[in-house]
């Protein structure tokens, strides 16, 4: 697989190349929702998920409890290791090894990462948002395109679901697209 046949460049001061596509989304089938949502993933896990149920399955809360975590901590009330002793990390970007995209993808030498909130925020900078319903013509694929205003390059990016302890929830209303950065505490919404 070429490296121009997965991503695309948005001609960003920065030269971040971004994807064409979420992690798990085969290209050759695009039919649902689902198939344009791809693997779920929790935060600084590199193993896509089935099912989550709040805390019991997150890879850093290995008691299952949210205030009682083993890495990325950046507050001695909720940083917890093996000895029983409280720690603090301070990690605040997902390390190469928890990172799905640098885990999972693998094309030439080129460094694959989930994007740190300075990438979302050129993203958002340089380009135009445009919220979609039924993309390519298919219904319920709603979304965004983020085109640049450099050189009219896009992407698309579902407005899809997430998981939690319930299962799959939908959040197409609205178009509202709520995405991760690799930086610790970041919340967009479109």
């Amino acid at each position: 697989m070429e490296l121009l046949e997965e991503v695309v460049d948005l001609g960003l001061p920065s030269g971040t190349l971004w994807c064409k596509y979420n992690l798990g989304v085969d290209s050759n089938k695009l039919l649902t929702l689902k198939d344009w949502v791809g693997n779920y993933y929790s935060w600084g896990d590199p193993e896509p998920k089935i099912k989550l149920s709040n805390w019991d399955l997150y890879k850093w809360a290995p008691k299952g409890i949210s205030h009682e975590l083993s890495k990325y901590v950046t507050d001695e009330d909720f940083g917890y290791d093996d000895c029983g002793t409280w720690k603090v990390d301070n990690l605040t970007t997902i390390q190469p090894e928890d990172d799905a995209a640098t885990q999972s993808i693998h094309i030439g030498s080129y460094n694959f990462h989930i994007p740190t909130k300075e990438q979302f925020e050129e993203l958002i900078k340089y380009t135009t948002y445009i919220p979609i319903q039924n993309y390519k013509g298919i219904s319920g694929i709603c979304g965004g395109i983020f085109k640049s205003i450099i050189n009219e390059n896009e992407i698309f990016i579902p407005a899809g679901e997430y998981m939690g302890k319930n299962g799959i929830n939908n959040r197409n209303l609205y178009n509202t697209i709520y995405l991760w950065s690799s930086t610790l505490n970041i919340q967009r919404n479109y």
